[in-house]
Parts: C-alpha cells; sequence; structure tokens
C-alpha cells in the first residue's frame, strides 16, 4: 500500500489516504493475528479471552470494518459499471468501425469479439468483465482518426487478452483480507 501511495502521484488525494487506510488495516490484521496466535494456547474460553483484551475485539473490529468498506466499494463499482454498459450504445455488425475491431482482435488472437459499446457517460476507455469481458469507449471516440481508435482498441483488447480484470479482482480481494 505505501508503495501504492508512493508511486501514484497524479491520482486523487482521496484514493491514496484509502489504500494508506487498508494498508494500515492490513498491519492491523496481521498484529490482530499475532494477539490470537500468543493468547489462544492459554486454553481459555473465547468469549474469556474477548472480555479480557478489549484491544484485540476492538482491533478485530477495525478489521471487520476495513474489510467490510472494501468489499462494499467493490459492489458499488461493479454495479456502476454494469449499469454504464447497460445505458451505452452497442457496437453492431453493421457498424463502421467493426472492421478495426475485427482486426484488433485477430491481431490479439482473441476467441472471440469483446462486446464494445460506446458511452456519453464514459471520459477514458475501459476494459471490463471476467467472463463476458467488453470495452467502454467515450462517445467522442466515434469521431477519432482510425490510427488513434486502433491504438484505443488494441490496447483494451490487450486488458482483455491477459485477463486484467480478474487479476485486480483478485488483487482487490486478497488486499481487503
Amino acid at each position: 500500500g505505501v508503495l501504492a501511495v508512493r508511486t501514484s502521484p497524479k491520482d486523487p488525494p482521496a484514493d491514496r489516504h484509502l489504500v494508506l487506510l487498508l494498508s494500515l488495516c492490513g498491519v492491523s490484521a496481521v498484529f490482530v493475528m499475532g494477539l490470537l496466535i500468543r493468547l489462544l494456547p492459554s486454553n481459555k474460553p473465547v468469549g474469556d479471552l474477548l472480555t479480557s483484551e478489549p484491544l484485540l475485539l476492538g482491533l478485530a473490529g477495525a478489521w471487520l470494518l476495513g474489510f467490510m468498506l472494501v468489499v462494499t466499494r467493490l459492489m458499488i463499482g461493479w454495479l456502476a459499471l454494469a449499469g454504464l454498459q447497460r445505458r451505452a450504445e452497442i457496437v453492431g455488425d453493421d457498424d463502421p468501425i467493426m472492421p478495426v475491431l475485427r482486426q484488433c482482435a485477430r491481431h490479439l488472437g482473441l476467441r472471440t469479439m469483446p462486446r464494445v459499446v460506446f458511452s456519453r457517460r464514459c471520459r477514458s476507455p475501459l476494459a471490463v468483465g471476467m467472463f463476458a469481458p467488453g470495452v467502454i469507449l467515450p462517445a467522442t471516440l466515434r469521431e477519432a482518426d482510425e490510427t488513434e481508435l486502433r491504438m484505443v482498441i488494441i490496447h483494451e483488447f490487450a486488458h482483455i487478452r491477459r485477463r486484467d480484470c480478474l487479476a485486480q479482482l483478485l488483487v482487490q480481494l486478497i488486499g481487503s483480507l
């Protein structure tokens, strides 16, 4: 987490602070585990451990709160992306940019064509989805020249080819734990 904060100065401060907060929650979780390992072999009933160690209970609660916040943030993001895709304009087979999309998919060796949509609400291209991957493009790219469009599509299709969305989800879940 500290490395992420130090290597991403362009991120908004709220994101960097969230990463730092989550890192502190991770350190707290390690501390709680150390306390549990120290206390559990003492053969005390679990209820006695919780009442005799309020710090342990507080740290476990802080870790649980951090975990719940991260999972909630992931779910809200997932729902927002799903809504963005639903309200976007789907690129059909008769669309003028479909030949460019097919060439890019062939170039990267994609077996199936990802779903590509144009959205007025999206400012930056996004690769989305793990099992049914797709790309959300800003509506402004409709007017882009073919070279620029090709570079953007190849970049987003490369994310799909490498399964970056799945890797990102795993990183987020492991980090939340």
